[in-house]
């Protein structure tokens, strides 16, 4: 078949077809635009939706969240206190054996001065007995050669007797005080026989030195000597003893101390720094 002069292909076949198939492209392009649009907002719809439903699961969490953290803050720092803990628990149990050896040491040191005491209060006792049996002993043997000093010494008193009776009767009745009459007279007399023996070899009212020492003296241990000893015995077991158990006492103050360290919270010092 002849294709006529003047017809042209491309305008009435080609052209056409190339219209429409771009028409079915842009149609296709134009569809599946929008259908990607359509998805994109609803992704962000969702994701909007998601992100709000995870915020809001999320605030029953937020303290919770930070109870753990301050828990896990709690750990470790408790973590860390533990060695200076026991530090002062061990140090603490330390100066409790402390105390107790050392009232231990001087409770025995107190026990062994209290018997060592009744020992000596013993002798004292054994020599009070002994010293009065042996001048008693001399007294006796000497009885004849002194009974003459003696008789004089007891109408001495004899003779004196009406004058103390008199001096207490005024003492008694009038308030009158003649002792002190008495005593200066009696200082008076010892002074004037420390003359007459210095410079005449004698006393006025002292019987001489031999017949004293055989008649009158006699080395006794007195009686106050014998009580001093009996009142130290008493203090060492009713003052010394006792006193032993209070010894320990700063050392318990000081174990007291550091178990009172291991309590604190949140900062415990070292042992070494308990005072």
């Amino acid at each position: 078949m002849k294709i006529k002069e003047g017809f042209d292909f491309g305008k009435v076949i080609v052209r056409p077809i190339d219209d429409f198939g771009k028409g079915i492209k842009n149609s296709m392009n134009k569809t599946f635009s929008d259908i990607g649009k359509d998805i994109k907002k609803v992704g962000k719809q969702a994701g909007k939706g998601i992100n709000k439903g995870l915020d809001e699961a999320k605030k029953p969490f937020k303290g919770i969240e930070k109870v753990i953290k301050d828990f896990g803050d709690i750990i470790v720092q408790f973590s860390k206190s533990i060695p200076p803990r026991f530090d002062n628990v061990f140090t603490g149990i330390d100066h409790i054996f402390k105390g107790v050896f050392k009232e231990m040491e001087i409770l025995a040191k107190n026990i062994f001065y209290a018997i060592e005491r009744i020992g000596v209060f013993l002798s004292y006792c054994f020599e009070f007995l002994g010293s009065y049996l042996r001048c008693g002993v001399k007294f006796t043997i000497n009885i004849v050669d002194c009974i003459f000093y003696y008789i004089i010494d007891l109408l001495w008193q004899l003779f004196y007797l009406p004058i103390r009776l008199f001096m207490w009767i005024m003492y008694i009745s009038i308030g009158l005080d003649f002792y002190v009459i008495e005593d200066r007279t009696y200082n008076g007399m010892k002074t004037l026989s420390k003359l007459t023996y210095y410079y005449f070899g004698f006393h006025l009212i002292y019987w001489p030195k031999t017949i004293r020492e055989k008649c009158y003296t006699c080395i006794r241990l007195k009686k106050k000597a014998v009580r001093r000893e009996a009142k130290v015995v008493d203090d060492a077991f009713n003052k010394k003893i006792p006193a032993s158990f209070g010894e320990g006492k700063k050392f318990y103050r000081k174990a007291g101390r550091h178990f009172k360290e291991f309590n604190k919270w949140p900062k415990v010092r070292k042992a070494s720094q308990v005072r």
